[in-house]
C-alpha cells in the first residue's frame, strides 16, 4: 500500500476490501452485512437489526409451536389443554408464521 509523506497510510483506503466491482459479495443480505461491518452504510445497520429481529421472532414462534402440540391420547393441546388446534396454533397458522 502507498504511504503518505509522513509515512502514514492514506485516509479512505481499506486494504481488506477487494477492488472488484462486487467485492466478492453474492447476495443482497451479504452486501448489507458487509456494508454495516465496514461502517459505510448507516441504513444497513437498521436493515441488519430488522433481519436479526425477524430471525429471533421466527425462533420464538417455532418454540411456541413446539410447546403447543397435539396430545397423543386426547384431542387437545399439551400446553394449554384446549381442544386441538388451540387458539395459539390457530393464530400462528392464520399469520402464516
Amino acid at each position: 500500500m502507498n504511504t503518505c509523506e509522513d509515512q502514514s497510510e492514506p485516509l479512505g483506503e481499506s486494504p481488506d476490501v477487494p477492488a472488484r466491482y462486487d467485492a466478492g459479495i453474492g447476495t443482497v443480505l451479504a452486501a448489507i452485512d458487509r456494508g454495516a461491518t465496514l461502517g459505510i452504510l448507516s441504513a444497513a445497520d437498521e436493515v441488519l437489526a430488522t433481519k436479526q429481529l425477524a430471525e429471533r421472532q421466527g425462533r420464538a414462534i417455532n418454540a411456541v409451536r413446539e410447546l403447543h402440540t397435539e396430545s397423543t391420547y386426547w384431542k387437545n393441546c399439551c400446553e394449554c389443554h384446549d381442544s386441538w388446534p388451540c387458539a395459539t396454533i390457530r393464530a400462528i397458522d392464520e399469520a402464516c408464521a
